[in-house]
């Protein structure tokens, strides 16, 4: 079912929002229900199963019968109110490729 999510990430003000829109056959086959609480499980899930750090706040949940999809939206906090970043550290390998192609120049 993660793999179907639509997700979408917005900054307002610097606050995060997020908004997930599941299929509602894939998101009936597991809860049978349209609670706060339902979303609440299902972001927290959705997130730690993403690597996000954020903790969720003001869940809300939508079911659109006429799309038959079902929106999840909740504000997003970091701690401290920072995004942790994630920084490339390439290997030896890359940066010997780098100094090859130096020399070669």
């Amino acid at each position: 079912m993660l793999n179907s999510v639509l997700e979408t990430r917005s900054v307002h003000n610097g606050l995060y929002a997020i908004t997930l829109e599941i299929p509602e056959k894939e998101f009936e086959a597991v809860y049978d229900r349209y609670t706060d609480e339902v979303a609440s499980e299902f972001i927290t899930y959705y997130l730690e199963n993403r690597g996000d750090d954020a903790k969720p706040g003001n869940i809300q949940i939508q079911h659109d019968n006429n799309a038959h999809i079902v929106r999840i939206m909740a504000n997003l906090h970091y701690q401290e109110n920072e995004h942790t970043s994630y920084s490339r550290h390439y290997g030896t390998f890359f940066r010997n490729l780098k100094d090859d192609d130096n020399r070669q120049s």
